[in-house]
């Protein structure tokens, strides 16, 4: 008799084979048939855990932002030892497609945030988690205005938002342009850190 361990072993079977057709073959290579043969496995036994493409997606956008999340709980946000921009560029390591695995699911995830925008209820998955890294990034820097490392009149929310847009621009360029290498992804972080951290500008790291 098959055991929950069992099952939940062969879900992310097929989760981890749909995150490489996606990445190789975009959303529309996605068929059942395709991650079954990239997962090793007969179409029957997706379709026991799947029965359409539509249910497929839905587990894959999940099972993405799922290891998104299990990357954010490794950061040491409440490290007394440890400077916001540390953290922050703790944040920049592990979202940036800086090595061929992030950059793999840098391209699933922009996949599935491009359907999101025609599907509420993947849109709401998506939300979800976008809100789950304001929450932390506001946090880090609500504690960092308050130890004098961010300056005292900082617009916390908007602060966190400009942080946001600046990491997804450059995981879209990062994964669109070939020429934009994991040294100039690390050096625009750094500069915009010296601007928005002055007074941590220079210092060793």
């Amino acid at each position: 008799m098959t055991t929950h361990k069992d099952e939940e072993s062969r879900r992310r079977q097929v989760g981890e084979a749909l995150l490489g057709v996606v990445s190789e073959h975009g959303m529309e290579g996605a068929t059942l048939r395709q991650v079954a043969s990239t997962a090793g496995v007969s179409v029957g036994l997706v379709q026991r855990y799947f029965r359409t493409k539509a249910e497929l997606i839905s587990f894959g956008i999940e099972y993405v932002y799922e290891r998104s999340e299990a990357r954010l709980g490794g950061i040491p946000w409440d490290d007394p030892d440890m400077s916001a921009r540390e953290v922050v560029e703790h944040l920049a390591e592990v979202s940036l497609p800086l090595d061929e695995s992030r950059s793999r699911e840098v391209r699933v995830e922009l996949a599935f945030i491009q359907i999101s925008l025609n599907d509420t209820e993947l849109a709401r998955v998506h939300d979800r988690y976008a809100a789950e890294v304001l929450e932390q990034l506001r946090a880090i820097l609500e504690s960092a205005r308050s130890t004098g490392e961010l300056a005292s009149d900082t617009d916390i929310p908007t602060t966190a938002a400009e942080m946001v847009a600046v990491l997804s621009g450059l995981q879209l360029n990062g994964v669109a342009r070939s020429h934009q290498g994991t040294g100039v992804m690390r050096a625009v972080v750094s500069q915009y850190l010296d601007r928005l951290f002055p007074a941590h500008a220079g210092d060793d790291r």
